[in-house]
């Protein structure tokens, strides 16, 4: 499993995962649907903001868009390599993918590309929407992460991931994952440099923990701002109180096939 995601309503939730599909459940545990959305491994997958749609990336080069009964609205094609993230706009007008090329596209929800963004130098594997729709914020290599607005412009670059790598001796540094808080003013990031961070916009550290995962694969925000779960390689997640710094508990699962890493979390919209 690559991505799991609660609906915007929190009536259902959803998984992508490695063998081409979606899974679509009941807080019960019913499975509702399962949907072959590609041939190739799904990598990320998101609800639309009214929960009626949920769009997919895919290694084998495209994304594309479902209504809830597994029928395929619009692919979206022209990435060179994998399909690493995607985010719909929250008014829902709009995708934003990324890949394993240095890719980051912009797209109206017809399949038509708006704006293609400088090519970055290594693999960008995490993009994401502000919450008013103005900003895109990705993730990646070597040690990235940066801020845009939708014309492709950058606005800021977070800085210091490289001497951390080098201090861990982490020849690779690949930050995996940045979400914005759900006021907007605050972006949170984990990666390869082990260490979850807190930034303003404008590009200043406002808080840092030490990551007891080893490297972290996700980072998300409580939808009330206060809380902060991560993944990561020791196949744990973990919830953190940001106010207080402190991680608040630890949860860990059953692993298959000897795999430790946990990929993907998600809140639920009641937190």
């Amino acid at each position: 499993v690559n991505s799991v995601s609660f609906s915007p309503n929190g009536q259902h939730f959803a998984a992508a995962s490695d063998d081409g599909t979606v899974r679509l459940w009941d807080l019960s545990g019913k499975p509702l649907i399962k949907i072959p959305a590609h041939l190739k491994p799904v990598k990320s997958m998101s609800f639309s903001q009214n929960g009626e749609r949920i769009v997919t990336g895919s290694e084998d080069g495209t994304a594309r868009l479902w209504n809830l009964s597994g029928k395929q609205l619009v692919e979206f094609k022209g990435h060179p390599g994998a399909v690493l993230s995607v985010s719909l706009s929250p008014d829902g007008q709009h995708l934003a993918t990324a890949g394993e090329q240095g890719t980051i596209r912009l797209w109206d929800l017809s399949g038509k590309l708006l704006v293609e963004f400088k090519k970055q130098p290594g693999l960008v594997k995490s993009v994401s929407f502000s919450p008013n729709g103005q900003l895109l914020a990705t993730a990646g290599e070597p040690g990235k992460v940066r801020l845009w607005n939708l014309k492709g412009r950058l606005l800021q670059e977070f800085p210091g991931y490289w001497q951390q790598c080098r201090l861990i001796n982490r020849p690779q540094c690949r930050i995996m994952s940045a979400s914005f808080s759900p006021n907007g003013q605050h972006l949170v990031t984990g990666g390869y440099d082990n260490t979850v961070r807190l930034w303003s916009l404008k590009g200043t550290l406002v808080k840092r923990f030490d990551s007891p995962h080893g490297a972290v694969l996700s980072v998300s925000f409580s939808h009330n701002g206060e809380r902060i779960a991560t993944t990561g390689e020791d196949g744990t997640t973990r919830l953190w109180d940001i106010n207080q710094s402190k991680e608040l508990a630890k949860f860990t699962g059953t692993l298959d096939e000897g795999k430790k890493w946990v990929v993907s979390a998600s809140f639920s919209p009641n937190g």
